[in-house]
């Protein structure tokens, strides 16, 4: 690339870039819908141009995912990846990938690619649909479904999200007087908001932010965020994580010679609470059951 600029607009949750090479200017647009599980990126290109939209079913470290096997077979302007994976159980599921215009689809390497010629103006989009059997016992139908939806009006689904993310963003009345302190904080929010699961709010989903495991000591500061933007129900699911997650807490401590019911939340859980910390000094960290508590007490001021 020649230039290259990028731009998040955490009003809509969308992320723009604009990549300028020597013979063509390549604008994109990214987001993953609010609503549901699907990834969305359109290109358009400046000059007549070969492309390859590339999809790796690798994990971070470009290497093959371990115990994930899959097979692979033709949809309408893609390809559905049918695979299972183990974890605390097995898990199976399915990845629609898949564009709004024809291209050539092929499966190599543990890598899924769709390509084709484009014309000076023209764009096109590819789309990554996720469903497995944690979330639904149909997913395969509702997939079908979502694909015929998102080729029939790709815009309203970007519209739909749109709409969704600005109602969420919205929803906090926080305006700092200083513009780069404003952007910083909007910033911030929409950061919390990509990193929420349906547990709790992990430091991080990738395999260099203790891959996606949750931190009882700094979901205080997350809960302090949520309720201080006005995000309640958002800093609620925390709490509620904490709350149903008290069993596993409280076999971390004995209740021999004593009637009174007590816990102890490992420093590092995973997403039914129990414990999945290495070896090493922070077993011993006690301040994440202070911290527990402070969250609870600020949500319920």
């Amino acid at each position: 690339p020649i230039d290259w600029e990028q731009e998040l607009d955490t009003e809509h949750g969308v992320l723009y870039s604009e990549c300028v090479y020597e013979n063509v200017t390549v604008k994109s647009r990214a987001y993953i819908h609010g609503k549901y599980d699907m990834l969305s990126v359109t290109k358009e290109f400046s000059a007549d141009t070969d492309y390859e939209f590339v999809y790796k079913l690798k994990g971070a470290d470009q290497k093959r995912i371990e115990r994930f096997e899959y097979t692979h077979s033709p949809v309408e302007n893609g390809i559905c990846i049918s695979y299972s994976i183990d974890g605390l159980v097995k898990y199976t599921g399915e990845l629609y990938i898949f564009s709004d215009k024809k291209m050539s689809v092929s499966v190599s390497d543990d890598t899924v690619t769709l390509g084709a010629g484009f014309v000076s103006g023209e764009s096109a989009s590819v789309f990554v649909l996720y469903g497995d059997d944690f979330e639904t016992a149909d997913y395969k139908e509702m997939l079908k479904k979502r694909q015929k939806e998102v080729l029939k009006n790709s815009e309203a689904e970007f519209e739909s999200h749109c709409e969704y993310w600005s109602e969420y963003m919205n929803s906090c009345k926080v305006r700092l007087p200083d513009d780069e302190l404003n952007d910083v904080y909007k910033t911030s929010q929409y950061h919390l908001k990509t990193l929420s699961t349906k547990w709790s709010v992990p430091m991080g989903m990738n395999n260099a932010q203790w891959h996606g495991r949750y931190f009882a000591f700094d979901e205080v500061f997350i809960v302090t965020a949520f309720l201080s933007s006005n995000h309640i129900e958002s800093a609620k699911k925390i709490l509620d994580f904490r709350r149903k997650t008290l069993p596993a807490a409280e076999q971390n401590v004995s209740s021999l010679h004593t009637d009174i019911r007590q816990a102890d939340y490992s420093c590092l859980v995973i997403e039914n609470g129990e414990p999945d910390e290495t070896p090493g000094y922070w077993n011993e960290h006690i301040f994440q059951n202070a911290s527990i508590a402070v969250g609870m007490w600020e949500y319920w001021l």
